[in-house]
């Protein structure tokens, strides 16, 4: 990715400087033009050729050096959840939110993933759920009905 520190549109976009550290996310849209299927990243900071999570270092020339380190972000589908949801007594993390703690410091990506899809597909997996627990009754009470009518016969016998 590459463009000026100052692209002369102040109010479209953040002017950088040189040396200037920057919190950044990222977030990836799958072929959604009317949907919200994307994925997106944790807060990281970005630093301009100084120290920083992601270290953006200045080059010369028509591309960098490209044998630098790299910083691997990773992107999770973080579901629908709403903000009223984060702060009500029903989300554990309430309190943590309203102080202002990062959300980094209380999950990791891999948990934020698995929280964005038991989000987004909670009735269909509510519902599975009831229908795995209704069968699951229905066979205990088969096994009992045919462990009772097995004894009967051997007491008849």
């Amino acid at each position: 990715m590459r463009r000026r520190l100052d692209t002369g549109n102040p109010l479209d976009d953040k002017i950088l400087r040189d040396q200037g550290a920057y919190h950044v996310a990222f977030s990836v849209h799958r072929d959604a033009q009317q949907e919200r299927w994307h994925y997106v990243s944790l807060p990281f900071t970005l630093g301009l050729n100084r120290p920083a999570e992601i270290v953006a270092p200045k080059f010369a020339g028509d591309a960098p050096d490209w044998k630098q380190e790299w910083t691997e972000v990773t992107l999770f589908y973080p579901g629908q959840v709403s903000w009223p949801h984060l702060n009500s007594k029903r989300h554990a993390g309430a309190e943590y939110i309203k102080k202002g703690v990062p959300v980094r410091y209380r999950h990791s990506e891999a948990q934020l993933a698995h929280y964005g899809v038991e989000a987004e597909f909670a009735d269909a997996i509510r519902r599975q759920w009831l229908l795995t627990m209704l069968a699951g009754v229905l066979l205990i009470a088969g096994f009992g009905v045919a462990v009772n009518l097995l004894r009967s016969r051997r007491q008849g016998v």
